[in-house]
């Protein structure tokens, strides 16, 4: 990207969450013009409520990033992106950078509880008998809690840790749960 990317550049992103807007950050060093395009009505809907969006939307825009928020693409053509909502956006470079929906339909259709993921413990532990689970796909309320304070997890490695450190622990206390306590004790 860093060897395509030419100041004036239309650079049209997927996705307004951390990868799109580091990926507008990055791109504004070069002179872009970028225009971040994402389904929610907020920017960083994952972590920021409506009025957190808003403040850092404002900011991000103040350095000439363009939002089109709501909406998505429908159709893409060579240099143009028709929009859901009817508009269009013209580009030199697009970067798609969505996230992934994570598939709860199994551990739904054994009985188990998902929200926004499939719910857990500070374990892994989901509320169904000996089933854990890691990565995308699972949510719990510390690590929810943790992200509002301003921990973002990361991908699926340390959730897969901790579920193998309490599965083979005797004592069963769970590295997670010690990074929780970690986490509270810095926010």
């Amino acid at each position: 990207i860093k060897a395509e990317v030419k100041p004036g550049m239309k650079v049209l992103i997927i996705g307004a969450g951390l990868i799109g807007l580091k990926a507008a950050e990055a791109l504004n060093e070069y002179k872009a013009d970028i225009t971040v395009v994402d389904m929610a009505d907020r920017i960083l809907p994952s972590i920021l409520d409506v009025r957190a969006g808003s403040i850092m939307q404002k900011h991000i825009e103040s350095k000439g990033t363009k939002f089109i928020l709501g909406t998505s693409v429908d159709e893409f053509s060579e240099h143009s992106a028709k929009l859901k909502n009817g508009a269009a956006v013209d580009f030199d470079m697009v970067i798609i950078a969505v996230g992934v929906r994570p598939n709860t339909e199994l551990v739904s259709e054994a009985g188990g509880k998902v929200e926004r993921g499939i719910v857990c413990d500070l374990t892994q532990k989901t509320t169904l008998d000996d089933i854990y689970a890691a990565g995308d796909g699972y949510n719990d309320v510390e690590m929810i809690s943790a992200a509002a304070k301003g921990f973002v997890p990361g991908n699926g490695s340390p959730e897969a840790m901790a579920v193998a450190d309490y599965v083979t622990r005797s004592n069963n206390d769970g590295c997670i749960a010690h990074a929780i306590e970690i986490l509270d004790s810095l926010y």
